[in-house]
């Protein structure tokens, strides 16, 4: 079937994908040396992707067949799936020089011929991604999850210091049971100090007494304050004033 080059569409169709190779000519040459231009390479697939929809317009199915192709190779490109490399550019080009032929034959009226297959299944084979993973992923950099802190670690924490959470025992009516002691019980001691204190000064009073007596000599006044205490008590408490008080006292003999 031949082109009717006198319809206003396909000359709509000319001029547009005449202006879009020229433009494509001059990117895929700037990009062997900008193989990562993001720009770029979006801009070569929405070209790929305009023709294709002209011709799949007009029917030209040849033409529609490689631009899709192109167009796929170039969508995994700028997804970051796939890199451009000297092998992919040798295709591409190679793709496009088919294009622009297709593209003669279409202005002269002539349905064109189809792409070589073994050119379309090399170029299908680009189109398969070589990574799933988005640009500027790396599925090795995730940092590993940290384990939460729970009484289990604060346990051995505690442990390895040798402290514990609570310094003091309690019981059950929530006093502490500790070395620590309550007021109330302060003051019990103290009491308790008191009463021992004033029974053990009187006893010590008794006692010096006893032995001051002793010491001044035989006298009236002495023995009667020895003897005032029983022979027990001055035997438990004075050693030696027990002697004193159970000898008699020698009077000197009358006089002749």
């Amino acid at each position: 079937m031949s082109i009717d080059l006198n319809d206003e569409i396909v000359q709509d169709f000319l001029i547009e994908a005449g202006e879009i190779l020229e433009e494509l000519n001059e990117q895929l040459v700037s990009l062997e040396g900008r193989p990562d231009d993001g720009e770029l390479l979006n801009s070569v697939f929405r070209n790929f992707h305009t023709i294709k929809g002209g011709a799949g317009f007009l029917a030209i199915d040849p033409l529609v067949g490689v631009c899709h192709i192109a167009e796929n190779v170039f969508d995994v490109l700028r997804n970051g799936q796939r890199r451009v490399d000297a092998a992919l550019m040798d295709v591409v080009l190679e793709v496009l020089d088919v294009v622009n032929s297709m593209f003669q034959q279409i202005k002269h009226g002539q349905d064109p011929d189809a792409a070589p297959s073994g050119l379309l299944s090399q170029l299908q084979s680009l189109s398969t991604p070589e990574t799933n993973d988005p640009p500027g992923t790396d599925s090795q950099s995730v940092a590993p999850v940290e384990p939460e802190t729970g009484p289990a670690q604060n346990t051995d924490t505690m442990a390895a210091t040798g402290s514990s959470p609570e310094s003091h025992d309690t019981g059950a009516d929530g006093q502490v049971t500790g070395d620590e002691i309550s007021d109330d019980e302060f003051e019990a001691l103290l009491d308790q100090l008191h009463g021992s204190g004033n029974l053990a000064t009187t006893t010590a009073s008794n006692t010096d007494e006893t032995m001051s007596g002793s010491e001044t000599g035989a006298g009236p006044g002495a023995s009667n304050e020895s003897t005032d205490q029983p022979d027990e008590l001055q035997s438990a408490d004075t050693p030696g004033v027990t002697t004193l008080a159970q000898s008699p006292v020698n009077e000197s003999p009358a006089a002749t």
